[in-house]
């Protein structure tokens, strides 16, 4: 198995981790996770326990010294030792990965972080319903994993291995690099909450180079550069729509983009590039959009029209423009007798 270690790992395991897993490594494979496990969940060895964590993530030695963290901190710690062990086996038939969560009546923006243990052949105790729903088996060959394996789930709240919590409605798996990823969004996200917008900026790049599926990391950068870079705020509020595009937060963000961008071409008097976002974001435009975006965005497309010496088109769009109650529009067609 390949690990990922980038420079300053958050997941580097700490030396009593790695003390421990010297000799769990010298026991089969599946006792040795069984024990790494037990001894890294809530209650174990390391007598660490869930607490609510508003700071940026910790660390796995973080974790061990302050003895816990939420559960995303929780996942980092028991990864750290997941991965150490796996290291020591250098078994090409396990992997470690992560399962990013959504419970039913959490914030929308709100992901939790499971670990799951992905091998080829799995103790049959060890076996929960994810390995039979087809959708889940999909999304894993999606990220990379092997079509034919298997997921063991190592929640370190849980404390059974395989067990799995009720009221998901909704999850994404991710391989190492994924983990990575959601720790640096996760740092990037509180660097942002400080003010620090440069060095969020540094960490959710990080974020979306070491998962591009990332898709809330996508979304933070879209509404970052929205105040400063409109073209790469439509990269990253396309990104995020085209993973997510039944999210209709992110689709209208996707528009808003697009229509900024058309607002910036017109600025600089290129009105073709201007008519050419506007096309793109009207199919993005919702049903429960109001009026008056509508009139905006049909009058802005009469404008640009007018622009480029297309006068019979234009005259259409301030119209459908008027329709929907655009002040300017309608005071225009008056202008001209319409």
């Amino acid at each position: 198995m390949v690990i990922v270690t980038p420079k300053n790992d958050p997941l580097k395991p700490p030396k009593e981790i790695t003390g421990l897993v010297k000799e769990v490594a010298k026991k089969p494979e599946w006792d040795g996770i069984r024990e790494i496990y037990a001894s890294l969940s809530v209650g174990g060895k390391f007598r660490i326990k869930w607490e609510e964590n508003n700071r940026e993530p910790r660390t796995a030695q973080e974790v061990l010294e302050q003895k816990g963290g939420d559960c995303s901190d929780l996942g980092y710690f028991m990864i750290s030792g997941l991965k150490e062990l796996l290291r020591a086996y250098d078994s090409k038939d396990i992997e470690i990965g992560a399962i990013k969560i959504h419970f039913r009546g959490d914030p929308p923006e709100l992901w939790h972080l499971t670990p799951i243990i992905v091998a080829t052949d799995i103790p049959q105790e060890m076996k929960s319903g994810l390995n039979d729903d087809q959708k889940f088996q999909d999304a894993l060959k999606k990220v990379g994993f092997r079509p034919d394996w298997q997921v063991v789930l190592a929640d370190p709240q849980i404390g059974v291995l395989g067990k799995m919590s009720v009221d998901i409605d909704e999850y994404y798996p991710v391989r190492l690099t994924g983990v990575y990823s959601a720790y640096y969004q996760e740092q990037g996200a509180f660097a942002k909450k400080s003010n620090d917008e440069k060095f969020a900026e540094k960490l959710l790049i990080k974020a979306v180079k070491m998962d591009p599926n990332n898709f809330n990391a996508h979304h933070m950068l879209n509404v970052m550069y929205n105040k400063k870079n409109i073209g790469m705020a439509i990269v990253h509020a396309e990104a995020a729509y085209k993973l997510r595009p039944n999210d209709e937060v992110y689709k209208r963000n996707y528009m808003v983009a697009l229509t900024n961008a058309a607002n910036v071409a017109s600025t600089n008097n290129d009105f073709e590039k201007a008519l050419s976002h506007l096309k793109q974001a009207k199919p993005l435009m919702s049903e429960q959009e109001t009026t008056k975006e509508y009139g905006f965005l049909y009058y802005n497309w009469g404008a640009y029209l007018h622009s480029l010496g297309k006068q019979g088109d234009a005259l259409k769009k301030f119209e459908a423009s008027a329709g929907y109650g655009q002040r300017e529009a309608i005071e225009l067609l008056r202008k001209l007798g319409k």
